[in-house]
């Protein structure tokens, strides 16, 4: 935020950068600012906060709480400053990668609960191809900030004249399937990467959460965690994949009860039917269970972690027969005799095999 404020000076742009509270016209430390936590933020915002005079234009960006106080410039300049701001400083990810192969995936709205709305989606989708395509990930931990781990999608996405929630015509409503299915897409990024994908729960997993944790290869959870199909509390079926995946992890009818009532399974019944594989204390419990269990993961061959997960992927929506058919197949192709040298070895000594990375691959 001080590098755009600093840029902007260097610059001579003729406006003074501000952050506030739109709706009540507030500096951003009792607003946004104090329920992120950021003292850079506050002190900025309080410093400019005595900059403001009468005259003063402010341009508003979406619904964030974002404002550009403008003197003697175009509303356009202030805009695109405010867009410049919103991505520094209000992704609603954090990314961090390891030379152990291991990448963490958080998500950093929990002034907001973490909710979702469609920048999470693309900054997902992004991210986790990103990483697949790079080829030097083994596995993705998933987990979030503050109390809750997501409350779900967005409301003022429902809330909003997004044209993807427009079914009045036709030609609306083939827009509208368009337009869901790339929401979904975003989602069978994790199924589709060739490593493994943990999800670290704690507290609420609600609606969209519960779709975003289904698709992911392991779920743990908090003492405190609990599950929901939030959807049908506000007249509409999941609609993200939940309702797909879910009852290929739990038993159907425990399945279909949750996506008939909403009711929230908390995570000692979600360890019983199978949702979760562990429940830890507390969220610090958590992080280092998931933790733990990547770097088992990341010790492991990629090619055979790869290998392993095309093969599960495509026996769950295949017969037997089918599915060894394929196998044959997966396997001709990563059979490698130097990989196993390595791991053999490498088991009997207790030495990390030092396996090599996947190839990197370009996006389609």
């Amino acid at each position: 935020l001080e590098a755009e404020f600093a840029r902007a000076v260097r610059q001579d742009e003729p406006f003074t950068l501000l952050l506030l509270d739109l709706d009540g016209f507030k500096a951003v430390n009792d607003g946004f600012g104090h329920a992120a936590g950021d003292e850079t933020l506050k002190e900025i915002s309080q410093r400019l906060l005595t900059q403001v005079r009468a005259g003063d234009v402010l341009a508003r960006l979406g619904g964030d709480e974002f404002g550009i106080v403008m003197r003697d410039g175009p509303t356009e300049a202030a805009q695109a400053l405010a867009r410049r701001i919103v991505r520094a400083v209000s992704q609603p990810i954090r990314l961090s990668t390891g030379d152990d192969g291991i990448a963490e995936l958080q998500l950093a709205r929990p002034d907001r609960m973490n909710t979702l709305g469609p920048a999470f989606f693309t900054a997902l989708r992004d991210a986790v191809v990103g990483l697949d395509e790079a080829g030097r990930t083994r596995v993705l931990v998933i987990s979030s900030t503050g109390r809750h781990f997501s409350a779900g999608m967005a409301l003022e996405v429902f809330a909003s004249e997004l044209a993807l929630l427009d079914t009045s015509s036709a030609r609306r409503r083939l827009a509208f399937q368009d337009g869901l299915r790339k929401l979904m897409r975003c989602l069978d990024m994790l199924e589709e990467a060739s490593f493994p994908v943990i999800c670290a729960v704690q507290g609420g997993c609600i609606g969209g959460a519960l779709d975003l944790a289904a698709a992911c290869d392991i779920r743990v959870a908090s003492a405190d965690a609990f599950f929901t199909v939030q959807e049908i509390h506000i007249g509409m079926a999941a609609d993200l994949g939940v309702l797909q995946r879910l009852p290929r992890l739990v038993p159907p009818g425990v399945a279909r009860q949750m996506a008939y009532t909403g009711e929230r399974v908390d995570a000692a019944r979600a360890l019983a039917i199978g949702l979760v594989n562990a429940v830890l204390p507390d969220a610090d419990a958590l992080q280092a269970h998931a933790l733990e269990l990547a770097r088992q993961i990341a010790a492991k061959s990629p090619l055979a972690i790869a290998g392993s997960k095309r093969a599960l992927n495509y026996a769950r929506d295949h017969g037997v027969a089918e599915s060894l058919q394929q196998m044959t197949l997966l396997q001709s192709a990563i059979f490698d005799i130097d990989e196993m040298r390595r791991a053999i070895e490498g088991w009997k000594t207790k030495v990390d095999p030092g396996f090599e990375p996947l190839a990197p691959t370009t996006g389609g």
